[in-house]
């Protein structure tokens, strides 16, 4: 009985990773034999960026939301546990927003300036209202982090980044979605290409939400794979601290379920 469950917390592979692979092999495939060209784009061609650029974007600020929810959690449990997955989940977010930031670069070259008949060093960044809101979001959760790393009492430290972290959380739909629709900003982001009726054809729908489904998968793989180093370093670290005795953390005894 215990080896089983030690094969199931350490060695095995949920049935659901092993998909992970062929569904964005298929996302690659599709979107140049199924999706095609997309007339609504200023570059048809390479509209497909938007199924590597969009769930960047889209998965960010779900990982943000959830380092919200455990560092909301943490308020009310005061359990370091929550400050170390909201810790993750925002690392995640963080890493999500980069991507997000270098594919949207892709595709302002692309869509924007010209694509490869502009010279290489030009149009990859146009200070669009959406390409500076992401910026600003880096922005305000790589201060997340430089807040965790100038607070060495454990608790102190979690309770200012919990604070921090839900607050960073409200803005990045604000950021992402409300300002740069105001009326006094001009953009140069498609419209509507998404969420209207008409946007996106039935391919371009099958094969963006693929790709979220992905991308989703492998993100929170990721971050399991975090909480787990993170819980394993903290025992190894109280083993050092105190010699003979065994520290219990209990994440390390069985996977992270939770997201």
């Amino acid at each position: 009985m215990h080896s089983q469950t030690n094969k199931q917390t350490t060695g095995g592979v949920a049935w659901w990773k092993w998909l992970l692979l062929p569904l964005m092999g298929a996302v690659a495939v599709l979107s140049y034999t199924y999706a095609g060209a997309d007339p609504n784009f200023q570059s048809p061609e390479t509209a497909r960026i938007i199924f590597w650029h969009v769930p960047h974007a889209i998965l960010s600020m779900v990982w943000f939301f959830t380092a919200a929810f455990f560092s909301i959690r943490f308020l009310v449990r005061k359990d370091l546990n929550d400050d170390v997955r909201a810790a993750k989940a925002a690392e995640v977010g963080l890493v999500l927003t980069v991507l997000a930031t270098i594919t949207g670069a892709v595709f302002s070259k692309m869509q924007w300036a010209g694509g490869l008949n502009s010279p290489w060093y030009m149009g990859y960044w146009q200070w669009d209202p959406k390409q500076t809101a992401i910026l600003i979001v880096i922005l305000i959760f790589s201060a997340y982090f430089g807040l965790r790393s100038s607070v060495d009492d454990p608790r102190r430290r979690a309770r200012l980044a919990a604070a921090y972290a839900v607050m960073g959380a409200v803005l990045v739909p604000v950021l992402y979605y409300t300002l740069p629709h105001l009326p006094i900003f001009s953009s140069v982001h498609p419209v509507d290409v998404i969420n209207s009726k008409e946007g996106m054809s039935a391919p371009y729908k099958l094969v963006f939400r693929m790709s979220i489904l992905g991308f989703l998968g492998f993100s929170y793989w990721a971050y399991q794979l975090q909480v787990r180093l993170a819980f394993v370093e903290e025992r190894l670290h109280f083993r050092r601290e105190n010699p003979g005795t065994e520290a219990r953390v209990e994440a390390v005894r069985r996977p992270v379920t939770e997201p």
